[in-house]
């Protein structure tokens, strides 16, 4: 052993694997809230409607693919789809 003192260990960072769930996490988030104020699309809800969280879905995916995050997409989804049953 020498001497020189040994610096400590830096933090160990966190992976990459793990930081590639954070936007999951986000979107995890907004699902909840969104079955929250929309029951029929919680599939434990007793008010469960399959055809409204299809809707939702469907929606949800197009604006995925017009670039919006999931968190956001979800969201948007679901006050688009709601508002038109």
């Amino acid at each position: 052993m020498t001497t020189q003192q040994r610096r400590p260990a830096a933090p160990a960072r966190a992976s990459a694997a793990n930081d590639a769930f954070e936007p999951l996490d986000g979107y995890d988030a907004a699902l909840r809230r969104v079955e929250c104020i929309y029951p029929e699309i919680d599939a434990d809800s007793p008010s469960y409607r399959p055809e409204a969280a299809h809707q939702v879905y469907v929606r949800m995916r197009l604006f995925i693919h017009q670039g919006q995050p999931a968190d956001i997409a979800v969201r948007m989804a679901a006050n688009e789809a709601m508002a038109l049953t």
